[in-house]
């Protein structure tokens, strides 16, 4: 399993996205880290939210 930190700006744009935990597999991680690129748009947070948010996202294959 990799998991993904993101940071989304108030306006909904990716402004940060790096591997979090690392699976056994280099070639995964960096092809789950290419599916967030920076600058990827998404739907702004609400008005009365924060700035920003970081999330995080765990991709596990089966």
């Amino acid at each position: 399993m990799t998991v993904i930190a993101i940071t989304i700006d108030k306006n909904g744009r990716l402004i940060a996205s790096e591997t979090a935990r690392r699976s056994r597999s280099p070639w995964f991680d960096q092809e789950v880290l290419l599916a967030f690129p920076v600058g990827l748009r998404l739907p702004p947070l609400p008005a009365c939210g924060p700035e920003s948010i970081k999330a995080f996202i765990p991709i596990r294959v089966r």
